[in-house]
């Protein structure tokens, strides 16, 4: 039997001070949802606590939710399509997606209506929980490892409302796992038309400006959406012809 080789919550985990990340109110998470569940349908909400066990934190056999959500919009982008190799491109170094795998989707801000406090699992809290980076950083088939912990953090006295980490896809990107006893702290504005299609946003940070710019629909054609990604690193296909625009005019 080959010895696991990450560490276990030690046994007296319950008794020790949590590293604590304090956000107040008014703070905002995004989250990239797909348009449609498994049946077709319009999904109307995508506050979704999961306990698939597909992610990060969550299980089945949990007695919790997670809502799984990025510091910015460019977060909740990586998080999404950062883990498909198929679409990288290594002759060009670029994240390929389609105009439509992007349609098949709805970007959703979620703003705290409290203070919220979240265990801060990257940084100096790393070495004040025991851990290191293996706990952000391990692949799906390994994601037993952060589970026992998440389920750990769940259970700790501290009660906090969820754990803040770094994307494995991009990890100068923050991410948060919300505690589903935190739900009724958050609410949930759909950054998108009636049509669950994406709408151009505004946004005071050049980064979160062009990273905004992918969800822009087909209501917007002026927008040349290639042009404007790879300039941020990335690179678009689209499904039909765009007009161009100069990234100034759209980032300033």
């Amino acid at each position: 039997m080959t010895e696991n080789r990450y560490p276990s919550p030690a046994q007296d985990f319950d008794r020790r001070s949590l590293p604590i990340l304090e956000i107040g109110a008014g703070y905002q998470f995004y989250r990239l949802n797909s348009r449609l569940n498994s049946k077709g349908e319009i999904h109307q909400s995508a506050k979704f606590f999961d306990r698939t066990g597909c992610g990060r934190w969550d299980g089945s056999n949990q007695d919790y939710g997670i809502l799984y959500v990025g510091a910015d919009s460019y977060a909740a982008y990586i998080e999404c399509y950062g883990r498909e190799p198929e679409q990288r491109s290594f002759s060009s170094n670029s994240l390929l997606i389609t105009e439509t795998e992007l349609n098949r989707r709805f970007l959703s801000r979620f703003t705290s209506k409290k203070q919220l406090r979240f265990v801060q699992v990257y940084g100096n809290g790393l070495q004040k929980l025991g851990v290191d980076s293996q706990i952000t950083s391990c692949s799906p088939k390994e994601y037993e490892f952060p589970r026992e912990w998440g389920r750990a953090f769940h259970q700790h006295p501290d009660k906090v409302d969820g754990i803040c980490y770094l994307s494995r896809h991009d990890n100068e990107k923050l991410c948060y796992g919300i505690f589903d006893r935190a739900a009724s702290q958050i609410s949930e504005e759909q950054l998108c038309n009636g049509k669950f299609q994406p709408l151009r946003l505004e946004t005071s940070s050049k980064d979160s400006c062009r990273s905004l710019i992918k969800f822009i629909n087909r209501q917007h054609p002026e927008v040349n959406l290639d042009s404007v990604l790879q300039h941020y690193g990335h690179q678009i296909t689209t499904d039909g012809p765009v007009t161009g625009i100069d990234i100034d005019d759209v980032i300033n």
